[in-house]
C-alpha cells in the first residue's frame, strides 16, 4: 500500500491527475487535503478559504494546520489500517505556500503542535509556466469571480513550491512533474509510470 501525494500550485493539473489514477485503482482512494472526507470538515475547509475578513489570520493559520494534521493521520490510517492505495490531492506544504507560513513559524509550530510525518511514497510537484497557468484560470474561472490573490502572486507561489519542497519531503521521494506542454493523459501515463 502506497501514499501518493500530488502538490503544486492551482491549475497545474494535480487534481485531475490523482482523481483519474485513484479511479484507475481498485484499492485506491482520493483524499483532499485538508478539506477531508466528513460534511464537517467539508465546511470548514470551505469557511477558511472563503477569506472571510472577520476570521484572524493567526486563527485561519491555526485551524488550517488541525485540518493538515487530521489529514495526514487519515491518509496514514487508510494506508496502514484500511490497505488502501491513497492519492492525496496536497497536504502541508499547501498550507505553506498558500498562506505565506516561513519555514521558521513552521518549526516554531511543530514544537508547539505534534505535527505526524506522513507516510509518503511519492511525491509528484505539479508546475507549468506562467502563461500555461494564467490560460487555464481564465479558461476554468468565472470571470465575474476572478481570483486575485492567484493572478497577483503566481510567480510568488510557484516559486514557494520549489523552495520549500526540500524541506517537507525527501528529495530521493520526489518527482517535478511540468504540465506545460504535456496533455492530461500524458500525465496520466507519466505518473502511473513512475509509482508502478
Amino acid at each position: 500500500m502506497k501514499v501518493v501525494l500530488f502538490e503544486g500550485c492551482d491549475y497545474s493539473g494535480k487534481t485531475s491527475v490523482a482523481k483519474a489514477l485513484a479511479s484507475m485503482d481498485p484499492k485506491g482512494t482520493y483524499y483532499h487535503s485538508p478539506s477531508g472526507s466528513t460534511s464537517t470538515t467539508h465546511t470548514l475547509y470551505e469557511i477558511l478559504k472563503s477569506n472571510a475578513p472577520d476570521i484572524n489570520t493567526d486563527v485561519k493559520l491555526l485551524f488550517m494546520l488541525a485540518a493538515n494534521i487530521l489529514g495526514i493521520n487519515a491518509m496514514n490510517s487508510l494506508k496502514r489500517e484500511y490497505h488502501q492505495n491513497v492519492y492525496a490531492d496536497r497536504s502541508i506544504l499547501s498550507m505553506l505556500v498558500y498562506q505565506s507560513v516561513s519555514i521558521l513559524t513552521y518549526n516554531e509550530l511543530s514544537k508547539l503542535f505534534t505535527i505526524p510525518q506522513l507516510d509518503v511514497d511519492r511525491v509528484f510537484l505539479f508546475t507549468a509556466d506562467v502563461p500555461t497557468l494564467m490560460n487555464r484560470f481564465r479558461a476554468r474561472a468565472n470571470k465575474d469571480s476572478l481570483d486575485d490573490f492567484f493572478m497577483r502572486h503566481i510567480d510568488d507561489i510557484c516559486a514557494r513550491y520549489r523552495n520549500l519542497t526540500p524541506y517537507i519531503y525527501p528529495p530521493e521521494k520526489v518527482t517535478i512533474v511540468d504540465t506545460s506542454n504535456r496533455t492530461i493523459e500524458d500525465t496520466i501515463e507519466y505518473c502511473a509510470g513512475v509509482i508502478r
